[in-house]
């Protein structure tokens, strides 16, 4: 699954789209940058297949965000071997796991200054999980 939200700094916005792996409940790839467009989506996804070396017929869901459906996000999809999966428009049950995730932890990225604060909070809650697992009730991996 993946999805994109939006940060405030003292910089400006930061948009940060992530890649979670529905079977682990992790972010497996992540991207941080200025501007919300398909290379903050592809970097992400690019990260993610380094990261798990997902077997062909896998599945990337997201909604139907311009960056999602665009050719080179479908292009990288298809050239990993996966299989692109989108939900009906206005419906945000089918992603319902990811939005969870990135509501629960926007909530402790409120008083960050600086694009590098957020990308080191970024980095920690791919690496332990915590926001997810906070969010779902689990106390440990």
């Amino acid at each position: 699954m993946t999805d994109i939200t939006q940060h405030r700094t003292r910089e400006g916005w930061v948009s940060r789209a992530a890649v979670l792996d529905a079977y682990s409940r992790r972010i497996i790839g992540w991207s941080i940058d200025s501007k919300q467009d398909t290379t903050l989506v592809i970097n992400a996804l690019d990260m993610a297949i380094r990261n798990r070396r997902p077997a062909p017929g896998g599945i990337v869901h997201a909604d139907h965000g311009t960056q999602f459906t665009s050719w080179l996000f479908g292009e990288k999809i298809r050239s990993a071997g996966l299989l692109p999966s989108f939900g009906s428009v206005g419906d945000g049950l089918d992603n319902a796991m990811m939005e969870m995730l990135l509501s629960v932890s926007s909530g402790h990225w409120r008083g960050f200054e600086e694009s590098e604060e957020v990308a080191c909070v970024v980095a920690l809650e791919a690496t332990h999980g915590l926001s997810l697992r906070f969010a779902l009730g689990h106390s440990s991996s």
